[in-house]
């Protein structure tokens, strides 16, 4: 939408905005690079003139941002708040903030005593807020709203009733 000079109109009858991934994941100082609508303001934009008719993506799920010496080293998926806070070997630097206290394996991913997780996940207020601000910009009142990724443990914390409750916002 934002650069649609330069990478045109796909060739299709509609397409999906996919309205997360928007922040600079790879900055420590990031308060949430999944979706902020802050830095989404910043894309809103052509949407009078876009010829395509859209549906919207939004996204479930959460990450770790894993840092060492304040670089990033990768991204922890499916990793999330209540895994985070069970894990003796972190302390809790703030309710977003972890610091590594004892290098140990995290699922699958070794990490060192010293590096950083920074944990980013859409909470259903934000995903509302989202769909308000989308609707005053996309022309079709219509549009159907798509979820990455639903897993079995993202079915736990949002129910049937809360997705519901986002389709028909």
């Amino acid at each position: 939408m934002k650069f649609r000079d330069i990478s045109g109109v796909p060739p299709v009858d509609k397409g999906v905005l996919m309205f997360y991934n928007m922040g600079e994941v790879t900055k420590e100082n990031t308060v949430n690079s999944i979706l902020d609508l802050k830095t989404a303001s910043n894309y809103l934009v052509n949407f009078d003139s876009y010829p395509l008719e859209l549906d919207v993506a939004l996204p479930l799920f959460s990450w770790g941002v894993h840092f060492r010496n304040g670089k990033i080293i990768q991204l922890l998926n499916d990793i999330n708040i209540k895994k985070l806070n069970t894990c003796e070997e972190l302390k809790k630097i703030d309710e977003q903030h972890f610091e590594v206290t004892k290098s140990f394996y995290l699922e699958s991913n070794y990490i060192y005593k010293g590096d950083k997780i920074r944990i980013e996940s859409v909470t259903p207020e934000t995903l509302h807020s989202s769909l308000d601000v989308l609707k005053k910009h996309i022309k079709n009142k219509n549009f159907t709203v798509l979820f990455y990724h639903l897993n079995s443990e993202l079915i736990q914390n949002y129910s049937a009733d809360k997705i519901l409750d986002l389709c028909e916002k």
